[in-house]
């Protein structure tokens, strides 16, 4: 049986399971296996199973057509946003961030005061992907936002923007006495403010090394030396 084929068979079997088996957990899993497919065949499926009556069947659902990618399935996400329970809201986000931010990002935005922090985080995350002049302010407020891992996103999604107004924000949240981290693998706090200050310095070089110089942290970050060697990518 040919690849082409035996993922046709799998689809049809993951399908008549999503749609018919008893059992949620079963459900989930046939969901799960629709998303490691990545087969374009399977968004029909999964577009079904989004109304599903157990609410991880319909947060895996929006999972793996956002690993699928097709975009037909976006406008098929929208109603998740709504959905009472929050992880369909959070998987939904990261769906539609995945597909299009730029065309769902006033969608997603709409989340941002979200009661649950992990949605919060999912829309926080999905401004990486965003063209949009609001996104850097926006980041700037979700660095105060109540809850670490919001926070903790923003911080590290203003590194990958890389604008000169986020300096000071970041400064402020990295020398606030009740900042809260995260160990890494080595049990070393996680810097995500940090390592942002240190990606915008090597993105502008001299401007951004001055604020640093006057905001009295290019120590802290670096020795004085090794941040005198970053020069500001080409154009």
């Amino acid at each position: 049986m040919n690849s082409r084929r035996q993922i046709k068979v799998a689809t049809r079997y993951f399908f008549i399971v999503v749609v018919t088996d008893s059992d949620p957990a079963t459900r989930r899993g046939a969901a799960i296996g629709l998303g490691k497919m990545r087969s374009v065949g399977a968004t029909a499926v999964l577009m079904q199973a989004l109304g599903d009556a157990d609410f991880v069947v319909r947060a895996l659902a929006a999972q793996s057509l956002g690993q699928i990618g097709d975009s037909e399935s976006a406008e098929h996400l929208l109603p998740l946003l709504q959905d009472s329970d929050a992880l369909p809201r959070q998987y939904a986000v990261a769906a539609l961030a995945t597909i299009d931010t730029s065309h769902y990002f006033e969608a997603i935005l709409r989340l941002i005061d979200d009661p649950d922090e992990w949605v919060r985080r999912a829309v926080v995350a999905a401004m990486q992907k965003a063209n949009d002049e609001r996104v850097v302010e926006l980041l700037i407020a979700a660095l105060y936002d109540t809850s670490g891992p919001v926070r903790e996103m923003a911080a590290e999604v203003l590194g990958h923007v890389g604008d000169m107004r986020a300096i000071k924000p970041l400064i402020d949240m990295r020398n606030d006495p009740e900042r809260e981290t995260r160990p890494d693998s080595d049990g070393d706090a996680i810097d995500y403010e940090g390592h942002s200050l240190r990606a915008i310095a090597k993105r502008y070089g001299p401007p951004a090394l001055q604020l640093l110089r006057d905001y009295n942290i290019l120590d802290q970050l670096e020795s004085q030396q090794q941040w005198e060697s970053f020069k500001p990518p080409p154009g």
